[in-house]
């Protein structure tokens, strides 16, 4: 028999390296000197294309992200040119951090410096706001779109004050009601967003009800829904009705609920009467906008099933509570604990408005006797929990809002 070769087990092991091997500034010198010893610049040539092709792409981000921004921003609020370049900035820094990053005392610091800047630009001192002397010539020009950008500006530099500037504040929203009414009058064109001007009328109803001045809190809030109305709908019952047909937004529905409880909280029959009618019929709307949305599966179906309609139907049961109508009250107050509840894990107003139900019911309850079922509700009541999302300052930047509004979700990610 033939002896086969030994084997060498230690053929394939390769010699260790030497630490030098390891050491990354004498790498990088050695690629450099081979980098000038070369005859071919092909390397050389690969790098300065990739890092031109990088630079080229990251300006061409940037400018796409500047275009998208600005057209952005006039989608919230439109401009005008005529504040000069640096006002125009000051503003939309201060649409961003209001609207966007949600930092109303950092957005009325833009506010102020535009505010500043426009007045410097007509010969005023810093802290004085446009007169009627200086809008005029705008007006000669027909550049109606300064004035109402004017008049938008004080509003939103009023409206994020602060409660600590009340005064301030209410001086600078009657000063900007005033100038919509005198030049939307004077060039026969409204001057003005209706919605921030919903939202004056809003901040000073709420002053009158402080200083317990009921009925022009009243007169306030009913020209604040009537200022939505005109615009949202097609045609309008008046501000004690709403179409059953209409779509209501958010911020028209949060007008109504707010007048409705100021005319409860008074407990006089006439305003508590033209609250429930409201009321009901607001109802009837919501519903009806429901049914239609859930037919075409839309996702405001949800919107308007978690928190508007449980809302209204808890300020129906204690409107009927008050008026003795304890079987209706009782029904309306199941109902809208009841249907809130379903959304309590994940929406902070679905969760607040059960609590409130709950907390409802368990009252009626114990006033008829029925301590058990009073017991239950609270148990229910104390079960609930507001989602910590409530509580959380949402993590929103100007970037990726844009890029999620134009491009759609998975932008963010694709440019990280």
């Amino acid at each position: 028999m033939f002896r086969s070769r030994p084997r060498l087990l230690f053929a394939a092991i390769k010699p260790r390296r030497p630490m030098s091997y390891w050491n990354v500034g004498a790498n990088i010198k050695h690629f450099r000197h081979a980098m000038r010893n070369s005859d071919s610049p092909s390397l050389a040539v690969r790098l300065l294309y990739l890092g031109g092709i990088a630079a080229g792409l990251n300006l061409a981000f940037n400018s796409m992200l500047f275009v998208l921004t600005n057209l952005y921003m006039n989608e919230l609020e439109t401009i005008s040119w005529g504040f000069g370049f640096r006002a125009n900035s000051e503003f939309k820094n201060g649409l961003a951090n209001e609207m966007i990053v949600n930092d109303p005392k950092k957005a009325n610091q833009h506010y102020s410096n535009a505010l500043k800047l426009i007045s410097k630009a007509n010969g005023l001192e810093e802290d004085e706001l446009l007169g009627y002397q200086q809008l005029d010539r705008h007006l000669q020009q027909k550049d109606i779109s300064y004035i109402s950008s004017y008049s938008d500006l004080v509003l939103r530099y009023a409206l994020t004050l602060g409660s600590k500037s009340r005064d301030r504040a209410v001086e600078c929203i009657m000063y900007a009601l005033k100038l919509q009414d005198r030049y939307g009058e004077k060039a026969q064109t409204e001057v003005g967003a209706y919605s921030l001007r919903n939202l004056g009328l809003r901040y000073l109803a709420d002053v009158e009800k402080e200083d317990k001045r009921v009925d022009t809190a009243v007169n306030m809030l009913t020209e604040a829904i009537q200022v939505m109305q005109n615009h949202e709908f097609s045609h309008s019952l008046g501000p004690d009705e709403i179409p059953p047909t209409e779509t209501c937004s958010s911020q028209l529905v949060s007008s109504i609920v707010e007048l409705c409880v100021l005319y409860a909280s008074t407990r006089e029959p006439t305003y508590v009467n033209k609250s429930f009618k409201l009321l009901v019929s607001l109802l009837t709307n919501l519903e009806n906008e429901s049914r239609a949305l859930a037919k075409s599966s839309q996702p405001d179906a949800k919107n308007i099933k978690s928190d508007k309609i449980p809302l209204v139907k808890l300020q129906l049961s204690e409107i009927l509570w008050y008026k003795g109508q304890h079987g209706p009250a009782l029904e309306f107050a199941k109902e809208s604990a009841f249907e809130a509840d379903l959304f309590s894990r994940d929406n902070a107003n679905s969760a607040k408005i059960a609590k409130v139900g709950y907390q409802n019911l368990a009252t009626m309850y114990s006033e008829l006797g029925d301590n058990e079922a009073a017991e239950l509700c609270m148990l229910k009541a104390n079960r609930i929990e507001i989602p910590v999302s409530a509580f959380a300052a949402p993590s929103r930047t100007v970037r990726n809002t844009v890029l999620r509004h134009y491009l759609g979700p998975w932008s963010v990610a694709f440019f990280a």
